[in-house]
């Protein structure tokens, strides 16, 4: 397979360059036939606005430099330089495979959308819970942090993909993650480790999603933090954790018991088997059993008071799980940890 696999790509000289070097970058100022090339998938796979005189001549004029450097920026993560915190309109490397990708990728062609077709590409999956099913981009700017020069030499460019869930919407969520992980592989991509995160009713998203990978794509998760997650009472969960979590490299839970003799929704959260376990929550609940012993008992009988604590020993539990669990993501990420 070549470096560019596109219909519109494959044989043009000039972009073959530049999927290859960073001297044949093609920039504000460059024209021809290869110009065109650029427009026309700017134009179909952005709907990008390029003006009618600089795609009759093939110029590479400023709605050009527009249009890259939209494109650039509206992908998840944005295709930065090192260093970068916004793209530039520079057609390099990154983006001349991404916008070949896409194109082969529509015409049903396989293909790498990186810019070294050997290295593996990390992915972080972080699931908050929340009011919403919706995707984030929170994390988005994180993923220029971790792409540095050292990082890209032997990997890809991170891929994070963020949702804040409700615990409704948990088939849905999970069976949306796969099919992005799925789409990733019928790309061609090499997939490194699979880092996992999950807080309150995402916590048990993250567990059905490393299932999920496991049962559905025979892809095995690398780490998997769950910071607080919110269980049904009994969940089958806390015995059997399944087969996908059972092959991750290393799993912890962060979470509290306090809340579960008090919480009216049923909710619950407890150990689970296999998962090392972190003493914060200890301290949490420490810190909110001394709250609660200092009201009168009258206080502790009342809803408002009861809601403020079961969310006080919360969230304590899960910042703990998150600011743990990131760090050791990103120790991950700089190589300082490996399991």
């Amino acid at each position: 397979m070549g470096i560019l696999v596109s219909k519109e790509f494959k044989d043009d000289d000039k972009l073959k360059e530049c999927a290859q070097q960073h001297s044949a970058h093609i920039l504000l100022g460059a024209r021809g036939e290869h110009v065109k090339k650029i427009q026309r998938a700017l134009i179909e796979l952005d709907r990008a606005k390029i003006d009618a005189k600089e795609l009759a001549s093939g110029a590479y004029g400023p709605s050009t430099a527009r249009a890259v450097r939209a494109y650039k920026n509206g992908k998840n993560p944005p295709i930065l330089g090192p260093g970068q915190q916004t793209a530039d309109d520079i057609v390099g490397i990154q983006t001349i495979r991404r916008l070949d990708g896409e194109l082969a990728a529509r015409r049903g062609i396989p293909r790498l959308l990186e810019d070294d077709l050997v290295k593996p590409r990390d992915i972080w999956i972080l699931i908050r819970g929340g009011s919403n099913a919706q995707r984030t981009s929170d994390l988005d700017a994180v993923a220029s942090f971790f792409n540095t020069p050292e990082y890209l030499e032997t990997h890809a460019t991170l891929k994070i993909i963020s949702w804040e869930s409700t615990f409704a919407q948990r088939l849905a969520i999970t069976d949306t993650i796969v099919a992005e992980v799925r789409r990733e592989r019928a790309l061609g991509i090499r997939l490194g480790r699979i880092l996992i995160q999950g807080s309150s009713s995402g916590g048990k998203i993250a567990v059905l999603v490393t299932n999920a990978l496991w049962n559905q794509l025979k892809q095995a998760a690398y780490y998997l933090c769950v910071a607080d997650g919110a269980f049904d009472r009994n969940d089958p969960l806390f015995t059997a954790p399944g087969p996908g979590v059972m092959r991750c490299r290393r799993t912890e839970n962060y979470y509290q018991a306090w809340s579960n003799a008090k919480d009216p929704t049923g909710e619950t959260h407890e150990a689970m088997q296999g998962f090392h376990l972190n003493s914060r929550q200890q301290q949490c609940e420490a810190e909110v059993e001394k709250y609660w012993n200092s009201l009168p008992s009258s206080q502790q009988k009342d809803k408002n008071m009861i809601k403020g604590a079961v969310d006080m020993v919360h969230v304590c539990a899960l910042a703990a799980g998150m600011r743990s669990g990131t760090e050791t993501i990103r120790k991950i990420l700089r190589g300082q940890l490996s399991f």
